[in-house]
């Protein structure tokens, strides 16, 4: 209805009702509202830019992108959780199988019976969810040392940032990483082909069945909230390079400064979008296209002497 004012207002009430749920809400229900948070962040930040008030709409945008490295970083101890529970159990096998080969038994019959339910032990004692989690930190880690720090972060809002988890040596110097291939999204589906911006930055209402439905956090291991995580990521950095390219336009005195910052942004976010998103999302393909559009060289302006003899 191009309701701007009207519908700045509703956001506004609506990013207070989250974040008063969120100081109220359990702990493990938090990582849930933090998605919403950081995406209502981002919705407000589109509706002040079309207000062409792009200062306001760059604050929001960087509290989209704190909030969802919160929710990365409350992820990646998730996933540490059920990985070391895979790690002790796997450590216990190997031991309990070494053991028993350590003794010589000389009837073969009573061996490979022992050996058959030393099998059927440990395929059991290893959860799916365990396997994914361990599958699943290494592209995490890779994403957590890609994130970008704020220093430049507004004082309006109280946010108790997180520290970085650590990382080990181990993890980080895994040779030849396909990230793609470990988070499941190698091959474009129909979820991922609804990553687009569109989707992302535009207002969607919530059903009654969002809000109270059971949660549980193993679900933020699974493949569609990993690359919507990542998706969200990739387009709050992006929001915030096209922000600062705004104000670049409204303020020629900082010209120089704004556009080296924005195109940084852009810049991480492509890098974001092409390490971790399959290349057929067309979140990918738009960000690739804007930068192609606004920062490639191809678009510099060559002056061509011409000599006239």
């Amino acid at each position: 209805m191009s309701l701007l004012g009207e519908c700045g207002f509703c956001m506004k009430q609506s990013l207070l009702l989250v974040k008063s749920i969120i100081a109220t809400c359990e702990q493990q229900y938090k990582l849930k509202y933090i998605k919403y948070y950081a995406k209502l962040h981002m919705q407000y930040c589109a509706v002040l830019s079309q207000q062409n008030k792009h200062t306001e709409a760059l604050d929001h945008a960087k509290y989209g992108v704190r909030y969802i490295h919160r929710g990365l970083q409350e992820t990646v101890k998730i996933a540490e959780h059920y990985a070391s529970k895979n790690s002790v159990q796997t450590t216990l096998d190997t031991r309990y199988s070494t053991s028993i080969n350590k003794k010589q038994a000389s009837d073969n019959s009573f061996m490979q019976d022992l050996t058959t339910s030393l099998n059927n032990h440990n395929s059991d004692s290893t959860t799916i969810i365990e396997l994914v989690a361990t599958k699943i930190l290494p592209v995490l880690y890779e994403l957590i040392k890609r994130f970008v720090d704020l220093h430049d972060e507004p004082n309006n809002e109280n946010f108790n940032s997180e520290p970085k988890p650590k990382i080990s040596n181990s993890a980080i110097k895994k040779p030849n990483l396909n990230l793609q291939h470990l988070t499941g999204v190698l091959h474009c589906s129909d979820f991922v082909a609804m990553m687009n911006i569109g989707n992302i930055m535009q207002l969607t209402p919530m059903s009654i069945q969002d809000v109270m439905s059971n949660y549980d956090k193993e679900v933020e291991l699974t493949r569609e909230a990993m690359t919507e995580k990542v998706a969200l990521l990739a387009a709050a950095y992006f929001c915030i390079s096209t922000e600062k390219r705004f104000l670049q336009t409204s303020k020629l005195g900082k010209a120089a400064t704004v556009d080296r910052q924005s195109e940084f942004w852009h810049a991480k976010a492509l890098e974001i979008a092409c390490c971790f998103l399959p290349p057929d999302c067309p979140l990918v393909n738009h960000i690739h296209s804007s930068y192609q559009k606004h920062y490639s060289p191809i678009q510099d302006t060559i002056v061509i002497l011409l000599l006239f003899i």
